[in-house]
């Protein structure tokens, strides 16, 4: 567990708690039971007492998850230090929907390639870990600076950190002559969870080239980079070495599905193409699709119409990218997390 999930399990566990007493709802969760709740299955019990026996980073790795919660948001605390929280309407809908904050933040853009270097070595070496309960701490300038070797060292590093801090993805210790940096839930987020999947579109143009135009318009929103070729002419010149590039190169292959879709030799080779590149395949079926003779059709277009898809009904279009929005972003999430780079 990283400490992005940690920070999702600490924000469920105090809606949880908040929702199970009426005393929680009108006054908040402290500490102590905010304490038990995450580590009660954990912890070893003291027999005598029959509360859980909790070392310093237990304590640490909530209060960490915590001040990144209230930092967004998501938990607001009733009184100054009162160690006392409740969760505001924002971390309700976090705890319903934690990717819609996700995207929203992943429209952060940094500028230079620096500040990209700089957030990933903060986010590196700023979490740590216990009993697989993660916390934040923060990294000496020396260290940072040392890891980073640049030219114009701490003028570049300084612009660089500073940049960072105001943007929210990370925290800062500043002094005349240093700072200190920490990760933040944003940053980390902004690094880890943010979709920058590659889609490639196969469609055929007559009955579906709105439909695709439309589909790469919604899903660019959500990060994605959406590949839809609409200079070729099947049939006018050989299958062309863009698509080939395309399909190697995205990491998921949507491919729109009409009356007539499979006809096409074109769609036929990409649809083969990416199947033997092991791509993941999401089919999206138009209206008016009805499923061809399996019998009739190659191994690769059996494999892709098995896979889980979407259907357009008619008048629920946007219902139905969005839904094919969130497969690419779950296939993309999965594949991240398996291999990460």
């Amino acid at each position: 567990m990283d400490f992005v999930d940690w920070c999702g399990t600490v924000l469920q566990t105090l809606v949880r708690v908040s929702q199970a007493s009426a005393i929680a709802q009108a006054y908040g969760v402290d500490e102590t039971t905010l304490l038990e709740a995450l580590y009660s299955g954990e912890a070893q019990a003291n027999p005598e007492s029959k509360t859980a026996t909790l070392e310093p980073h237990h304590t640490g790795a909530m209060l960490s998850a915590v001040e990144e919660l209230k930092a967004c948001g998501f938990i607001r605390e009733l009184g100054e230090n009162s160690r006392v929280w409740e969760v505001t309407e924002s971390g309700r809908h976090q705890a319903r929907d934690t990717r819609a904050f996700w995207r929203e933040l992943c429209g952060t853009e940094l500028d230079l390639p620096e500040q990209k270097q700089l957030l990933h070595l903060v986010n590196h070496l700023s979490e740590q870990q216990a009993s697989g309960y993660p916390w934040l701490d923060y990294v000496a300038n020396d260290d940072l600076m040392n890891g980073l070797n640049w030219p114009n060292g701490w003028v570049q590093y300084r612009a660089t950190a500073q940049r960072l801090i105001d943007l929210g993805l990370a925290r800062g210790l500043i002094t005349s002559g240093t700072v200190d940096l920490r990760a933040t839930y944003r940053g980390l987020v902004w690094e880890t969870r943010c979709v920058r999947s590659r889609v490639f579109i196969s469609y055929r143009r007559a009955p579906s080239e709105a439909y695709a135009l439309l589909v790469a318009e919604k899903l660019a929103p959500y990060g994605m980079n959406v590949f839809v070729d609409t200079l070729s002419v099947e049939g006018a010149e050989p299958f062309p070495e863009r698509l080939e590039r395309g399909i190697d190169e995205c990491d998921v292959f949507v491919c729109l599905l009409a009356p007539t879709t499979l006809e096409s030799e074109w769609v036929r080779r990409e649809i083969e193409r990416a199947a033997a590149s092991g791509k993941a395949m999401i089919p999206v079926f138009q209206p008016d699709f009805v499923p061809p003779d399996m019998a009739t059709l190659p191994t690769p277009v059996v494999g892709l119409l098995h896979c889980e898809g979407v259907k357009i009904n008619s008048g629920y279009v946007n219902e139905a990218i969005e839904k094919l929005a969130r497969m690419i972003e779950q296939t993309w999430f999965a594949r991240f997390r398996a291999s990460p780079t």
